[in-house]
């Protein structure tokens, strides 16, 4: 399934959030939403990795989306040779999630954990 299926897909699951509503929470308008469900285009990283935080809610957990989503989002970036990521500290699933994905930890501070991973 291609990503853009796979953000229909995970709008879907989420109350059937509207491609606006997404829009919103990635501060890009839902034309880019729908490009990118069309397959016309990708998100940058940055933008691909909020899809990622958002979609991994607490009912999704252990049913592999979030494992599915953060590898298509590296796949989808093959030029790039380090992924680097941060959450909380007191994100304790997000945490052990990224060890998980083989994502090394590389900083913490009081509020974040960073976390790098080379491919």
């Amino acid at each position: 399934m291609s990503f853009g299926k796979n953000l229909q897909y995970l709008r879907q699951l989420s109350k059937n959030m509207t491609q606006e509503a997404l829009a919103e929470k990635l501060n890009v308008s839902r034309q880019t939403i729908s490009k990118w469900e069309m397959d016309t285009a990708n998100p940058e990283m940055d933008k691909a990795l909020e899809i990622c935080r958002i979609f991994i809610a607490p009912e999704h957990f252990r049913k592999g989306y979030g494992v599915f989503m953060m590898r298509e989002v590296e796949n989808m970036f093959p030029e790039v040779k380090e992924f680097t990521l941060d959450t909380p500290v007191w994100n304790v699933r997000t945490n052990s999630f990224y060890l998980k994905l083989g994502y090394k930890e590389i900083k913490r501070d009081n509020e974040f954990v960073f976390y790098s991973k080379h491919l």
